[in-house]
């Protein structure tokens, strides 16, 4: 019996042979794993912060916080495809040499790397199948030639690929508008140029970003400066993608419902909130160091040393109050001249109102009024040995 289980759909000699089991891809898994990788980091972070007491816990978790969310929207924005993005609902053909037709929810979305099509079924199984389609298209960084050949662009490559794969037809309808480049047909560059500036700027502002974390751990004042110029380079980002973007006339796909047209999706935005985040924290520590310096320095730990630092670098001329250092204290030399008696003595002197004034016996005539003064007065050799 047990062989015979064994044996169960397997056709001798030959091994078990199973069912092709699809499945969706429901989630980029670069981004879910970014995602994960630096919410691991936050979570240790947030672990180790009980340790700190009082208002310093605050102030860390706060720090961390603001750091770790700009360093996740710079690295998920630059990965992301959801720059542009855009979805319709219709009723549309299914796959070549067929009239079967189908209805679903057709989505297009663009990253800095290439293009992401969607194709899911309403309801979900039409046609004795599941129809949930998610394809991705790279473009690269080179245009390369015009075609479908080894040296074309790798977009159009892989456009052909999915026809011989036999993709279903809204997928290399919207696809195809990607591989024309001429005259005013050239998404595919337009896009590509957008991705290769703005991933090349994303990439500036996230070596700024590691080098504001090891700032602040030193020089908090530079920090908050080199914070500011990575707000002003990630909104420089999306001024630039948006702007050679509209060089190129508006993308618009025609379906049998209305047009798949595009719009700013969520890795634009993150990115903008991101870049304003950075520039309105610059300008609230910058005011805070302008007004309250000791507020300012107390938020990074700072030491009296570290202060007469920063007080030095400053080109300002505020005051600056610092905690009270203890006095040094003073050896006693062991020496012989430490045995001498001083060879001075200070002495009380009332002048009266009149104009003499006598001093161990000895008369002197003063023109001032009566005052109470010490004087040094000086002894014999003999009292000083």
């Amino acid at each position: 019996m047990i062989v015979a289980s064994f044996d169960a759909f397997r056709s001798k000699p030959y091994p078990t042979l199973y069912g092709a089991s699809q499945t969706a891809v429901t989630e980029d898994k670069l981004v879910v794993g970014l995602v994960v990788a630096i919410g691991v980091l936050g979570f240790t972070l947030l672990v180790v912060s009980p340790a700190i007491r009082g208002r310093k816990a605050l102030v860390y978790f706060l720090k961390v916080g603001a750091s770790l969310f700009v360093g996740c929207t710079i690295i998920v924005g630059n990965y992301g495809y959801g720059w542009q993005t855009g979805t319709i609902k219709t009723r549309t053909a299914y796959k070549a040499f067929t009239n079967h037709e189908v209805a679903a929810q057709v989505g297009l979305h663009v990253g800095l790397r290439g293009i992401n099509i969607t194709l899911k079924g309403e309801p979900e199984h039409q046609l004795k199948e599941q129809i949930n389609y998610n394809e991705r298209f790279s473009w690269g960084w080179q245009q390369f030639r015009i075609g479908f050949g080894p040296y074309a662009n790798q977009l159009n490559r892989e456009f052909r690929d999915a026809q011989w794969r036999g993709m279903p037809l809204p997928i290399l309808w919207i696809a195809e508008y990607f591989t024309l480049d001429g005259e005013n047909i050239r998404w595919n560059r337009g896009y590509r140029e957008a991705g290769f500036y703005t991933h090349g700027l994303l990439w500036t502002a996230f070596g700024l970003w590691l080098i504001v974390n090891f700032l602040f751990l030193y020089s908090p004042r530079i920090g908050c400066y080199m914070w500011g110029l990575t707000g002003v380079i990630l909104l420089t980002s999306v001024i630039m993608y948006t702007g050679i973007i509209h060089k190129w006339p508006e993308l618009k796909i025609p379906f049998r419902d209305g047009d798949l047209e595009l719009n700013y999706g969520w890795s634009f935005w993150l990115i903008v909130a991101s870049g304003m985040f950075c520039i309105i924290s610059f300008l609230a520590l910058f005011v805070l160091d302008w007004r309250w310096s000791l507020l300012f320095m107390s938020l990074f730990d700072l030491t009296n040393e570290d202060c007469l630092l920063l007080e030095e670098d400053s080109q300002e001329t505020k005051p600056l109050t610092l905690a009270p250092q203890r006095p040094r204290p003073v050896r006693k030399s062991r020496s012989r001249h430490s045995q001498i008696k001083p060879m001075y003595s200070v002495e009380k002197v009332t002048i009266e109102n009149t104009s003499t004034c006598t001093l161990n016996g000895r008369t002197s005539r003063l023109t001032s009024s009566a005052v109470e003064m010490e004087v040094f007065v000086a002894k014999s050799s003999e009292d000083s040995i």
